[in-house]
C-alpha cells in the first residue's frame, strides 16, 4: 500500500474547516420570542455550549471529503506480475564501401544480406531485434520491434538514415563474416598541385597506387582530360605495395580522371577525380593615405600572374567599388562600412570602429604563432618578420590569434584572423615599411603576405568540390534546399529537403536549383575500406546457427491504483447524503 500523490496530503485538513462550519452554524442558531420585554431584564449568559455533538449527516460528509482526498492521493497497492516475452538482438549490418567487393559473381553485400535474413527468420515470434547500419557512422535502421517482417523488408531496402543511439543491454556477439577475396588494386591518392596565381599548364599531378593483395598484380593507370586519354602506363605492383606516377604538361583545364583497368574485386576505388583549373584574373584594391606601400605591391602584382592591382585613397573608397572575387586591402585605414569582400587590414589607426587599438609598441619579438594555419605554410622562420612597431589591438570576439608577443601589459596579437558577414579577415598589427616586401633579407615576410592573399582568394564558384565518401556535405548558409535538384553518379533524381547531402557513392554529384549550383567530385580514398582481404591468422571461426532462444517469464511489482474507486464510492455518497437531508426536511415539515 503506498500513495503516489502525497502533495494532497494538506488537504486533510479540510476536515477541521468541517467542524468548524459546523461549530459557527450551532453559535448562529436563532429562537423566535414573542417579546423581548422579559429577556431585556435578564442577565446575558455568556457561557454558551460549545460541546460539538456531531450528527449522521455529519459524517457522512466528512466521510465524502475523506473518499475525494483519498482520490487525489493516489493510493495504490502493490501487485505481482508475471509476463512472458522473448530475447532481445541487435542486428549490426556493414554497408561501407568494401562490402561492394566481389565474390566470384557475387557481393559481400549480398552474402551479408542472406545470412541476415537467415538470423530474423530464425527469431522467435516474441524475439525483439534491433536494425544498425555501419559505414563511417553507425545509423539507427529499426528500433527494438517484434515484426519481423518489416525488418526482412527494411534489410532489402538497407539505406543510410539517422545515426542514433545504441541499444542498453548486449548479452551475445555473434559474428557473420562474409567473403575471402583479397584481389583489389586501388587509387589511394590522387594529387592535384596547382596554386590560384598557376594556370592549367603549369599544374602537376600525382596517383598513388597501392596494391592491396597478397600477391603479385598486374594493371594499366590510365588518365583522361575531359573523357579525352592524356597518360597511360602499364605496371605491374608487388604484394601489399605502392608505386605512384607524374602527370604533367596539361593542355587545358576540366576534369580529370584516373583510372585503373582490369576491374577486380572492389571497382570503387578504381577511379578518383580531380578539377583542372583555367587561371582566372583577380584584383588586389589597396586602400591607403600614403604611396609608399603602393610602389612596393606594383612590383610585387607584376610578378605574379593573374593578378591585377588598384590603388585608392580613403577619401575615393566606397563599397561599391568592389565585387567578391575581389581582395581589398586597408593600410592604415579602416572604413566605417560593411565590407563585402575578404579583406586584409593592416596598421590599423587609432580610435577605428574594427579592432579597438590600445597603445602603441616598438621593438616586439615574437612569441607564439598557430603553427598548423594555412597563412604560415612553409613559414620556418615565423620570428624572423621585420617588427619595428606595432598596435597593441584588443582582440574582437569573431577573431583568432595568428602570431602574437607579450609585453607586460600581457599578450599583444601581432597578426589576426576570422571571419565577419561571411568574409574572411586578415589583421596585421604592424607596419609594412617601404622595401620591406621586395628586400631579399625579408623572404619569410613576403611569404606571409603572398600566403595571405592566396588565403583570402574567394574560392572560383563554378569549380567542383572535392569530397569523401562516406561523408556528410553540408550546404553553405544562404542556399534554398526546397529548390534544389540532386543528381547521384547513378544518373537519380532527388528533391533535397535538408541542409545536408550524405555522400555514399563514388563520382560526380550535382546540385542545381534557385540560388545554388556546384559540383561534387567524390572519391574513395580510405585505407580501412580498400584493405578487403583476410590474413590466415584473421580467420573468425564459424558463426554457431542462429536459433531460438526459449520464451523468459519475468515476475515484477506494479503498483495498483484504487483511487478511482474512491471516486465511485463519494458520488454514491453524495447520494446517499442528499436522500437523508431531503428525509430529514420532510419529516421536519410534517411535524
Amino acid at each position: 500500500m503506498g500513495i503516489l500523490n502525497p502533495t494532497a496530503l494538506p488537504l486533510l485538513s479540510l476536515l477541521g474547516v468541517l467542524v468548524l462550519i459546523y461549530l459557527r452554524e450551532r453559535w448562529r442558531k436563532r429562537i423566535a420570542v414573542p417579546t423581548l420585554l422579559f429577556w431585556r431584564e435578564v442577565k446575558e449568559d455568556k457561557v454558551r455550549a460549545r460541546r460539538f455533538l456531531p450528527d449522521l449527516l455529519f459524517f457522512a460528509q466528512a466521510l465524502l471529503l475523506l473518499f475525494l482526498i483519498g482520490g487525489l492521493l493516489h493510493p495504490y497497492r502493490s501487485l505481482i506480475v508475471t509476463e512472458t516475452r522473448g530475447d532481445r538482438q541487435i542486428l549490426v549490418f556493414d554497408v561501407s564501401a568494401s562490402m561492394q567487393a566481389r565474390e566470384g559473381g557475387t557481393r559481400r553485400f549480398e552474402l551479408a544480406l542472406d545470412q541476415a535474413k537467415q538470423v530474423v527468420r530464425a527469431l522467435g515470434p516474441l524475439d525483439e531485434a534491433m536494425l544498425i547500419s555501419v559505414a563511417t557512422r553507425p545509423q539507427l535502421v529499426s528500433g527494438f520491434t517484434t515484426d519481423h517482417r518489416l525488418l526482412l523488408h527494411l534489410l532489402e531496402t538497407l539505406l543510410r538514415g539517422q545515426a542514433e543511439r545504441a541499444a542498453e543491454q548486449v548479452k551475445d556477439l555473434v559474428y557473420h563474416r562474409v567473403g575471402k577475396s583479397d584481389d583489389n588494386l586501388a587509387i589511394a591518392a590522387l594529387h592535384l598541385y596547382q596554386n590560384p596565381f598557376q594556370n592549367y599548364s603549369q599544374a602537376q599531378a600525382y596517383v598513388l597506387v597501392r596494391n592491396y593483395a597478397y600477391r603479385t598484380k598486374s594493371a594499366t593507370l590510365t588518365v583522361l582530360l575531359n573523357n579525352t586519354p592524356i597518360f597511360r602506363r602499364d605496371f605491374v605492383l608487388p604484394a601489399r605495395e605502392a608505386t605512384s606516377f607524374s602527370i604533367q604538361g596539361f593542355d587545358g583545364p576540366g576534369m580529370l580522371v584516373a583510372r585503373l583497368t582490369p576491374e577486380d574485386a572492389l571497382a570503387v576505388d578504381n577511379q578518383a577525380l580531380a578539377w583542372l583549373a583555367e587561371r582566372h584574373q583577380r584584383r588586389l584594391v589597396l586602400v591607403s593615405p600614403v604611396k609608399g606601400l603602393h610602389e612596393e605591391l606594383e612590383r610585387v602584382s607584376r610578378s605574379i600572374p593573374g593578378l591585377t592591382l588598384t590603388a585608392l585613397t580613403p577619401e575615393a573608397f566606397t563599397p561599391a567599388v568592389l565585387n567578391e572575387q575581389d581582395i581589398v586591402l586597408f593600410h592604415r585605414f579602416v572604413p566605417g562600412l560593411a565590407i563585402l569582400a575578404n579583406s586584409l587590414y593592416v596598421f590599423p589607426p587609432p580610435d577605428n570602429p574594427l579592432f579597438p587599438v590600445l597603445a602603441e609598441a616598438a621593438d616586439l619579438n615574437i612569441l607564439d604563432w598557430r603553427e598548423g594555419h594555412e597563412i604560415l605554410h612553409n613559414l620556418h622562420y615565423v620570428e624572423a618578420l621585420p617588427l619595428k612597431k606595432a598596435q597593441v589591438l584588443a582582440l574582437p570576439s569573431w577573431a583568432q590569434v595568428l602570431i602574437s608577443s607579450r609585453t607586460r601589459g600581457g599578450e599583444v596579437p601581432l597578426a589576426l584572423t576570422g571571419e565577419k558577414d561571411g568574409h574572411r579577415v586578415v589583421c596585421l598589427a604592424f607596419d609594412l615599411d617601404k622595401g620591406n616586401l621586395t628586400n631579399s633579407d625579408n623572404l619569410t615576410l613576403l611569404l606571409l603576405f603572398l600566403n595571405t592573399l592566396r588565403w583570402l582568394l574567394p574560392p572560383d564558384p563554378s569549380a567542383p568540390l572535392l569530397v569523401s565518401s562516406g561523408e556528410t556535405f553540408f550546404l553553405p548558409v544562404g542556399a534554398t534546399p526546397d529548390s534544389l535538384h540532386l543528381t547521384t553518379p547513378g544518373e537519380q533524381e532527388s528533391i533535397v529537403d535538408t541542409g545536408a547531402i550524405e555522400i555514399d557513392q563514388v563520382g560526380e554529384y550535382r546540385l542545381a536549383g534557385s540560388r545554388y549550383h556546384a559540383v561534387l567530385y567524390a572519391n574513395l580514398f580510405d585505407e580501412a575500406e580498400s584493405d578487403i582481404g583476410r590474413r590466415e591468422d584473421e580467420a573468425a571461426s564459424p558463426a554457431p546457427e542462429s536459433t531460438p532462444h526459449p520464451l523468459q517469464a519475468l515476475s515484477h511489482t506494479v503498483p495498483a491504483e484504487f483511487g478511482r474507486s474512491l471516486y465511485y464510492g463519494a458520488a454514491l455518497l453524495l447520494l446517499l447524503e442528499w436522500l437523508y437531508a431531503l428525509w430529514r426536511y420532510h419529516r421536519a415539515s410534517g411535524s
